[in-house]
């Protein structure tokens, strides 16, 4: 009796399938042509299984019967059963005979299925249909391409303006140089002797070239000559500075004023 129960649970574990696919199910009759059915194996599963349903005469003396299976290497049977359709065990009645197959290997195999008496004679018809049949295992999906979220980019932050230096300078002035940075503008304002009319300042011979380029100045201020200067480059620059008061000998006087800029190169 033991002996007799291990047989029963080996044979009752091979017909169940290791599949996480749906069954391949296809509808078949005697008259159907010859049938192709493509049965695909996932990644996940080991097998598929393909049932194939034939149109039965229930009490009627024909049966359907596999005639042989040479592809067991690619599929084999697991199953067969009559299901009733109208009534069981009615003569005449109809229903289905399922055949069950477990599709492991990929490969091609054609089963013949034949539609007859038991003991044919010689007036009897038998039909055949033949299943090709085409297992495949699909392939590894690739993984998703994941495309990179854009990050928006910032605009370049807008530079902030240096604050111009304003310079009250008169003839007694004295100091270190000024020193600029690129872009920056320097206003210089010299004093003037009040109520003197010829009492004035000027630039003579400036060296400035590539370093400081003449700015718009501001509004005039009584009391003052103004000069704006913006800074282009890094050097130093010499801005001497005359009044325009005539000399007692009416020779040329000496600049009353040096101013030095000093611009550095930008780190």
């Amino acid at each position: 009796l033991k002996f007799i129960l291990v047989l029963c649970l080996g044979t009752l574990c091979t017909t169940i399938s290791a599949s996480n696919d749906p069954p391949v199910v296809v509808e078949l009759s005697r008259s159907s042509p010859s049938m192709k059915v493509d049965v695909d194996i996932s990644v996940s599963s080991l097998d598929r299984i393909l049932e194939l349903h034939f149109e039965t005469c229930i009490g009627c003396s024909y049966r359907w019967k596999l005639l042989s299976n040479p592809f067991t290497a690619r599929i084999k049977s697991v199953g067969k059963e009559i299901v009733p359709t109208n009534g069981p065990d009615k003569t005449g009645g109809s229903g289905k005979t399922r055949y069950l197959f477990s599709a492991f290997n990929p490969g091609k195999a054609d089963l013949t299925f034949e539609y007859g008496p038991k003991s044919p004679g010689p007036d009897d018809t038998t039909y055949r249909v033949n299943v090709h049949i085409a297992i495949r295992k699909l392939p590894t999906p690739l993984p998703p391409v994941l495309k990179p979220v854009p990050i928006p980019s910032m605009p370049p932050a807008k530079p902030v303006p240096l604050a111009p230096i304003e310079a009250h300078l008169s003839a007694s002035s004295e100091g270190p140089p000024f020193a600029m940075s690129v872009g920056q503008v320097i206003n210089i304002y010299l004093s003037v002797c009040d109520g003197c009319q010829d009492d004035a300042w000027s630039l003579s011979d400036p060296v400035i070239e590539g370093i400081l380029e003449a700015a718009p100045t501001p509004a005039s201020v009584p009391g003052k000559t103004l000069f704006s200067f913006k800074a282009v480059c890094s050097g130093t620059a010499m801005l001497p500075y005359s009044k325009n008061q005539p000399s007692s000998d009416g020779s040329e006087s000496f600049p009353d004023l040096f101013v030095t800029i000093t611009v550095p190169e930008a780190p």
